[in-house]
């Protein structure tokens, strides 16, 4: 007969019956190669009955007949044949099921497989299987679980049970594996009965241990998990409490990566949001030092976030005076001078809250020159910069000092030809704004509509010598 007309059902049972019985190599390989050509001409002859013996072949220790057989599977699964492979994958036979865990891991991301395995809800069977496969399977499992993605439309299983899971791998897997768990984590805190599982049910602990991996996307996936669920207020005293907070204000200088920086901040900024117990716990973990210390090092996206971090405490009226022995001021005046786009108006404004609320004015008075050219020299950076906002926040700064309670501070003020000098290039710049104009004035810089502040009258008479 003509290898041609071989072909077909009967051929594909030949093909399997050599396979089934025989444990020659030499056996093995060609049939396992005719199988795969045969199948490929025929993909509506392949079930699960058929597929068991191809899948049982890979016991072999033959590299030509692994080879054969992992490549006759993926050609298959490339051709629409998925239902009875994961119809193996819930055999009792636990070599079996290993067996395609590990064949369906090796067709997910290398070979554009996603959307057929999607399409065939491998998710689901996966999910079912997972609490049940060894460690090196579960990793597999999960793999291919975070490439296709967990179908949750169509959830079946127990999200605790999910959770529980992922926890115990945690604890017992390898790089691989946390990075699995991590990405895995990632994407459940999205929905909210994940993250009701994942506090209940030791996933915030298992996320504390990922945060410090030795892995940097592990790292930044556990963060920006935990970052998800701090967003949340009932889950903010777990966090509080759950020792995150010295881990949270290490990370703020892991330097090897940006993100990381980042969303550490971002994640104590939650924490401390209009929550004045998370305001004293964030003190008690050292994280203002910290900010102070690093500062000037770091990133400007991460001084954005650091300068929104530091200047949401200052809201909290107990912990005002103690912020301020720890250095806040030094970081306000930090901030005026960064490249960020947002620190340096977060920093000024800050700084005018502690004009207003500190009781006592001494802090501001001795930081008028230093650091970083100190009070003087963030208001005429002010003053100098092209943003209209920026302008605005200088002349409101110098306004309430020169209508303040410090004498000192007011004097200073007065004395600075710089800063004179800054308010006059100000008015120079505004007066060019009204049409007609052709000599200008500080009250101009008043009347203009560039600079529509009310209070700031106060500095055309006190810095001209005038009452207010």
């Amino acid at each position: 007969m003509a290898r041609g007309k071989r072909r077909g059902k009967k051929r594909i049972e030949d093909s399997l019956s050599t396979l089934a019985i025989t444990s020659s190599d030499n056996a093995q390989q060609p049939e396992a190669a005719m199988f795969g050509e045969d199948t490929l001409q025929d993909v509506e002859k392949v079930d699960s009955k058929a597929l068991e013996p191809l899948i049982q072949s890979l016991k072999s220790k033959n590299s030509a007949v692994l080879g054969t057989v992992l490549t006759t599977l993926t050609r298959l699964a490339q051709n629409g044949v998925l239902p009875p492979l994961l119809r193996l994958a819930l055999s009792k036979d636990l070599m079996v099921q290993r067996s395609v865990v590990a064949t369906l891991a090796d067709l997910a991301e290398p070979h554009g497989n996603r959307q057929r395995m999607v399409n065939a809800r491998t998710a689901p069977v996966l999910i079912s299987i997972l609490r049940n496969l060894r460690d090196d399977l579960q990793v597999d499992c999960l793999t291919t679980l975070n490439y296709i993605g967990f179908d949750l439309t169509n959830f079946d299983a127990s999200p605790k049970n999910l959770v529980e899971t992922l926890v115990a791998m945690s604890r017992s897997t390898t790089l691989k594996g946390e990075q699995e768990v991590s990405t895995t984590f990632q994407f459940l805190a999205e929905f909210g009965i994940f993250q009701r599982e994942i506090v209940r049910h030791e996933g915030l602990d298992c996320l504390r241990c990922l945060l410090s991996s030795v892995d940097q996307k592990t790292i930044a996936r556990s963060l920006t998990c935990i970052n998800t669920i701090s967003n949340q207020p009932e889950h903010k005293s777990q966090l509080i409490n759950g020792e995150f907070l010295n881990r949270l204000s290490e990370l703020l200088a892991y330097s090897e990566m940006e993100e990381i920086q980042c969303k550490a901040a971002s994640t104590l900024f939650r924490l401390v949001h209009n929550n004045q117990p998370g305001g004293a716990a964030i003190l008690n973990a050292g994280v203002v030092e910290r900010v102070r210390e690093l500062f000037l090092d770091v990133p400007a996206e991460v001084q954005d976030l650091m300068s929104i971090l530091v200047s949401s405490l200052i809201d909290i009226d107990k912990l005002r005076p103690r912020l301020v022995r720890l250095g806040v001021v030094d970081i306000f005046i930090y901030c005026t001078a960064s490249s960020g786009e947002k620190a340096p108006g977060y920093g000024m404004m800050a700084l005018i809250k502690l004009h207003e609320r500190l009781p006592e004015l001494q802090p501001l008075e001795d930081a008028w020159k230093t650091p970083a050219e100190g009070i003087q020299g963030g208001l005429i950076r002010f003053l100098d910069s092209p943003k209209d906002d920026y302008r605005k926040q200088a002349l409101m700064a110098i306004t309430f000092i020169l209508k303040g309670k410090s004498e000192k501070l007011k004097d200073l003020v007065k004395g600075s030809t710089k800063l004179n000098s800054a308010v006059r290039r100000v008015a120079q710049v505004s007066a060019k704004a009204i049409p007609g104009k052709q000599t200008w004035d500080l009250e101009d810089l008043i009347n203009s509509r560039v600079y529509n502040i009310k209070s700031a009258k106060a500095v055309v008479n006190m810095m001209e010598g005038r009452d207010p």
